[in-house]
């Protein structure tokens, strides 16, 4: 059975309440995550343009993908931060809350996270809340800059996740979702050489500095990628439900 999860998205809430849910709820819900699974790492609210939420964007960029998102948008609206931190923090208990930063481009974006991470939990210390003594965030490698900036990130993080398909649509320029294109389709359905030689680095930092590393990602369960990936030293995989059998069956052949 599965005994972690490796990424939680926490969107959903945010998107049902047009970006303004209540800390009361999100914390019973995030309890629930706990009480079902201890071992889990929450991904902060990778939100955009295109979720057409008025409480962040009147109208939609030109380029969603690369604008007002993940982490950037948590710190032009510092509230919604503090609201998810602090719901995560007082449903941990006795658990070790980790958060997973999105879109990460530099070390001040996980400082910064890390800031309002021990105010949240000061604040609710002195509140007469049973918190934990810390709280782990974790850099999402899936932007060229924090590739480049592997040994910086994966030194002020905790723990790192790799989307290995993210990275590899900024790595190589290609939409994974231009499939009227095929040229541009396929560079991302198969294990390109950046790609490998991105994660090699990623992986080898981790080792050199004892920090967790997991990968991410749907094209896991390509043929051949997830084999590729051991070869390389990665030894721990995150994917959707729907295909953890389908990954579990290629990584024991």
């Amino acid at each position: 059975g599965v005994n972690s999860v490796g990424m939680y998205r926490t969107e959903l809430p945010v998107i049902q309440r047009q970006g303004r849910p209540r800390e009361e709820s999100l914390s019973v819900l995030y309890q629930q995550v706990f009480n079902a699974c201890p071992d889990v790492c929450f991904r902060l609210p990778d939100l955009k343009s295109t979720h057409s939420l008025q409480a962040f964007s009147s109208s939609e960029e030109p380029n969603p993908a690369l604008g007002l998102r993940g982490v950037r948008l948590l710190r032009e609206f510092p509230d919604l931060l503090k609201l998810q931190l602090r719901s995560i923090i007082r449903a941990a208990g006795n658990n070790i809350p980790r958060v997973a930063v999105p879109f990460v481009a530099d070390i001040d974006d996980i400082n910064e996270v890390r800031h309002y991470a021990e105010g949240c939990r000061e604040e609710l210390r002195l509140e007469g809340e049973s918190v934990p003594h810390f709280v782990e965030v974790g850099c999402i490698f899936e932007t060229p800059s924090s590739a480049l900036l592997a040994r910086d990130l994966i030194q002020v993080s905790d723990f790192s996740l790799v989307d290995v398909d993210t990275l590899a649509e900024s790595l190589l320029m290609c939409d994974r979702s231009s499939s009227s294109h095929p040229y541009v389709f396929n560079r991302t359905r198969v294990v390109h050489p950046v790609t490998l030689r991105a994660i090699r680095k990623l992986v080898g930092l981790s080792i050199s500095f004892e920090k967790e590393l997991c990968i991410v990602g749907e094209s896991l369960v390509q043929e051949g990628l997830s084999q590729l990936l051991v070869g390389v030293g990665v030894r721990r995989f995150g994917v959707r439900p729907a295909l953890l059998r389908q990954a579990h069956a290629m990584l024991t052949e």
